[in-house]
């Protein structure tokens, strides 16, 4: 399937608001499972472009939760104690 530069930035922009794949092809006016099938594709650009949105509100929700554990939040610390175990097992 191919994109305009136009759905990918929409597709993106979902992927970092967590949208459900099944709401983003009902926003983007396409069929639900041949968007699932693009998006399993790890290296189409849709699929690039909706992790590339996920993955920049997480950085955005983790530095919060950093900033938070070096105030002292007890849960904020656990998490980012996991976060650092998690990175260090991907390395």
């Amino acid at each position: 399937m191919i994109f305009s530069d136009q759905q990918l930035k929409e597709i993106e922009n979902f992927g970092s608001i967590f949208f459900k794949v099944s709401d983003i092809a009902v926003a983007l006016d396409i069929d639900e499972d041949e968007l699932r099938e693009e998006l399993a594709l790890r290296s189409s650009p849709a699929a690039r472009a909706y992790r590339r949105g996920i993955v920049s509100t997480k950085a955005r929700i983790q530095l919060q939760e950093t900033k938070l554990a070096f105030i002292g939040s007890p849960l904020a610390l656990e998490n980012v104690r996991r976060n650092l175990i998690d990175m260090e097992d991907d390395e």
